[in-house]
């Protein structure tokens, strides 16, 4: 059987079987596996478990109906016969693409089987459970994709090599040093609830295994898996909060950082958008060891488990945005280093409060510490908000 190589992604390569055009397969980096670290949900409602370190991950597409010139259309132009399909599959070098590009368009004839097991050839695949219903929320389809970016990047998009839209926010995600770049969302009033969290720690389907952070990133390193996009900004609904619990959506955070004053100016923020009607929060991380104010070479980040695991930011940022008066916005910016002397989960929270006074700053500043543009075409005077520096935290009601 004749096999057509078409990854060229280093770590995970893609092959289209030309004796079955309904499968395609790509084999995972060794060593590396889908994780879950200490979820609350079932297998069967995220990606399939089941996958030993002997054990070869494949990953198959299969189409339901014959790929006529519609779909094909969808993916090259120029692709009018079904025997091109090989020739447009290639336009796609990593398999995310692919399933993201069919499931926007043939959604409901697509069925997506996450896991199976390939012990050596000649032996039967076991097929495994299918992608969950959680997973699967977070494919979403294009008129999703351009509703997301319309409402989360209203004033453009920041520089990313790897964005992920979901309906209730918009996240890049750095490949290289597997953490969070940035997240940029609206936060309205409605969305602030309170509800019961359910832990789903948890590799991205949408990645390929070898671009994921895994759980061994965290596990025994002394940081936390600490959220980009917080759980509590999206307690809307479950899925929304179960998918804030992606690893693409975490970074090493220090436990005194996470659970003590940047919680607490998360905190900040949905009073915020209570009392505002609505506030946009753009979050992200910073790597200046040096703190010279500019970014640091990315080969050069500390890593969490010193010569291995995920980048370590050196700070966190949080710019939150709101209509002041009607066509007039203002911004309060802060930085927070990602450091053992910031106040932790039991300093009190005039003691935090204090803290967050003092380490806001400017748009500016955090454009200059991280090489990005986070606001790239807004239709207000983009100069006075990104220098402006307020006074104070903002009421909070």
């Amino acid at each position: 059987m004749a096999v057509a190589r078409l990854g060229k992604q280093s770590g995970e390569s893609l092959h289209v079987h030309q004796g079955n055009p309904s499968k395609v397969t790509g084999a995972s980096a060794r060593g590396r596996r889908p994780c879950r670290c200490g979820s609350e949900l079932r297998a069967d409602e995220t990606t399939a478990d089941g996958v030993t370190d002997q054990a070869r991950r494949v990953v198959d597409i299969e189409l339901r109906h014959d790929p006529g010139p519609v779909i094909l259309r969808g993916l090259d132009a120029h692709a009018p016969e079904p025997s091109d399909l090989f020739r447009c599959l290639s336009l796609h070098h990593q398999l995310q693409d692919l399933a993201l590009a069919w499931t926007q368009r043939i959604g409901r004839n697509l069925s997506l089987r996450q896991v199976r097991l390939d012990h050596g050839p000649g032996d039967a695949r076991a097929q495994v459970d299918p992608i969950g219903p959680y997973d699967a929320a977070a494919l979403l389809s294009t008129t999703q994709i351009v509703d997301a970016e319309a409402k989360h990047l209203p004033w453009g998009t920041p520089a990313c090599s790897r964005i992920f839209f979901h309906v209730e926010y918009v996240l890049c995600y750095d490949v290289g040093r597997k953490v969070a770049l940035w997240d940029s969302y609206r936060l309205e009033a409605t969305d602030v609830v309170d509800a019961n969290r359910v832990n789903a720690f948890r590799t991205d389907p949408r990645l390929p295994i070898d671009q994921n952070a895994s759980c061994d990133d965290y596990a025994g390193s002394g940081f936390d898996r600490g959220h980009m996009v917080p759980r509590s900004d999206m307690n809307r609904s479950q899925v929304a909060m179960v998918n804030t619990f992606f690893l693409t959506n975490m970074t090493p955070q220090r436990p005194n950082v996470n659970q003590g004053a940047w919680a607490r100016l998360e905190d900040w923020v949905r009073a915020w958008a209570k009392a505002s009607g609505w506030v946009h929060v753009i979050s992200g991380s910073v790597f200046d060891d040096d703190d010279d104010q500019q970014p640091d070479d990315p080969a050069d980040a500390q890593l969490s488990h010193g010569s291995s695991g995920a980048g370590v930011p050196s700070h966190y940022y949080k710019i939150i945005i709101r209509e002041a008066s009607t066509g007039r916005v203002e911004a309060i910016t802060l930085l927070i280093p990602n450091a053992l002397s910031v106040p932790g989960r039991n300093s009190q929270d005039t003691t935090k409060d204090n803290y967050l006074r003092n380490r806001i700053r400017t748009i500016t500043e955090i454009r200059r510490r991280t090489g990005l543009d986070l606001i790239p075409s807004p239709p207000f005077d983009k100069a006075t908000l990104e220098q402006a520096v307020a006074s104070n935290l903002w009421p909070r009601n």
